[in-house]
This record gives C-alpha cells, sequence and structure tokens, in this order.
C-alpha cells in the first residue's frame, strides 16, 4: 500500500536531529474533541501523533499529501476537515460535520436508491442545500 505522508524536515534543522524527528512522527488521522494546531493555532480535530496539527499544515510541513487538504467549509469557510462520497464532493469544518451527522433529510427514506438513483440524489442534494442554508442563518454567516 503506497503510504500518504511522508515526514519532511526543514534543512536548517541539524542531521541528527532531523532523522530524530523522522523516527518519532508517526502521522495518524482521528476525530476527536477540538484542540489548536499546534503550527498555526486553528481548532482541528485532525491529530499526528496525538498531538492536533490540521490538515492545512499537514500538506504544509509534508505530513500528509494534497489529497488530503480539503476545500473550505461550505456554511463556514473555516478549513474543511470531512468531505461526502462520490461526486459532486461537499466539505464541512468539524463543527458543522457533526450538525450534517445528526441532520434528518426524511425525504430519503421513502426513495429507493437503487430504483431510483437520479430522483434519491436531487433529494440528497435538496437536503444538503436545505442543511447549509438552516445552519449559514443559524449561526449568522
Amino acid at each position: 500500500m503506497k503510504k500518504l505522508w511522508q515526514i519532511v524536515v526543514s534543512d536548517k534543522v541539524p542531521t541528527d536531529i532531523q532523522k530524530n524527528i523522522k523516527k518519532l512522527l508517526k502521522p495518524h488521522r482521528s476525530v476527536g474533541r477540538p484542540q489548536k494546531c499546534l503550527f498555526c493555532g486553528v481548532d482541528t480535530t485532525w491529530t499526528l501523533n496525538g498531538k492536533p496539527v490540521c490538515p492545512k499544515c499537514s500538506v504544509k510541513y509534508g505530513f500528509l499529501g494534497e489529497q488530503w487538504l480539503l476545500d473550505p467549509c461550505e456554511v463556514c469557510g473555516k478549513q474543511g476537515e470531512w468531505a461526502t462520497d462520490g461526486p459532486p464532493q461537499h466539505f464541512l469544518c468539524y463543527q458543522h460535520r457533526d450538525g450534517w451527522l445528526h441532520w434528518r433529510n426524511l425525504e430519503l427514506k421513502y426513495i429507493d436508491g437503487r430504483k431510483e438513483p437520479e430522483k434519491w440524489r436531487q433529494a440528497w442534494e435538496e437536503g444538503w442545500a436545505k442543511f447549509v442554508a438552516f445552519m449559514k442563518e443559524r449561526d449568522g454567516v
């Protein structure tokens, strides 16, 4: 399996310290309680070695590849930390991700996605649009 990350240490750091840093750092993505990113101070639920590091800084420092840098949240514009499956993809920050995972799109209960995939997708997109509009109004965005 191809590694999704690599550890890149600045050339300004002495070689022996570079080797130690590469041995110690073991990137790992997880979802938990938000904390301030060690590099930029943005709230994030992503971690590296149990320490909070946002996706943007993970890419900037070479821990993760560009494919992991998600687009901004469609509700508030903060760093995206979650994406929906399939095209088109939608992006949310950790706060709005939790809201979406609890959102109920009741129309989908009554549509058989295998028999009517187009109708199901349309109902899903309409539910998504309602969620984004509701959250923007609620948050005053």
